[in-house]
């Protein structure tokens, strides 16, 4: 990404604190206090106090970064420290959805899709949105939340990757099969 003047970073990053959420069997956020103004302290006959905390939490605390390494058994697998930072930073827009209730359905028009640009030249586009559909079947709502991934090379798509689940489609699917 080339550096522009005036150029605002927003950092996206969730609040940690005690005991925010984690992943399922994942150690939980622990903060304490480790030293308080309480304890006086004095080294060469200067008397001082100091606070700081202590923090203990799981790798998938807030937001986060699964390495190369975290999947990879492969010894040579970057982790995080190994990464470029450019890595982790893009140009973006912004979606304004505050008019939405907390929880509410997002619907398609609620697409939210951006390019990243790695330093090492790759590109690649990322797509979220919420596919609905009414089963014929069985007249039933489906809304499934699909996230595709997008590989560019000379302009053109040269990779398509699709993650969602065919939990609710494949159940529809089976309950519409006839019985032999």
């Amino acid at each position: 990404m080339e550096n522009k003047l005036n150029e605002t970073l927003i950092d996206l990053s969730v609040d940690i604190y005690q005991k925010c959420p984690t992943l399922p069997n994942h150690p939980p956020m622990v903060l304490s206090d480790y030293q308080t103004h309480k304890t006086i302290r004095e080294a060469e006959g200067v008397k001082f106090s100091c606070a700081s905390m202590y923090m203990s939490m799981g790798e998938h605390t807030g937001t986060h970064v699964d390495a190369f390494n975290h999947f990879d058994p492969n010894p040579k697998a970057q982790s995080i420290d190994q990464m470029p930072l450019e890595n982790f930073y893009t140009d973006g827009i912004c979606l304004d959805l505050s008019h939405k209730p907390l929880k509410s359905d997002i619907s398609i028009e609620d697409q939210y899709a951006h390019t990243n640009y790695f330093s090492g030249g790759n590109i690649w586009t990322n797509h979220w949105f919420t596919w609905s559909a009414t089963a014929n079947e069985t007249g039933e709502k489906l809304q499934i939340r699909a996230h595709f991934d997008y590989k560019w090379e000379d302009g053109k798509i040269v990779i398509a990757q699709a993650f969602f689940s065919d939990r609710d489609y494949s159940r529809i699917m089976e309950a519409a099969m006839p019985v032999e």
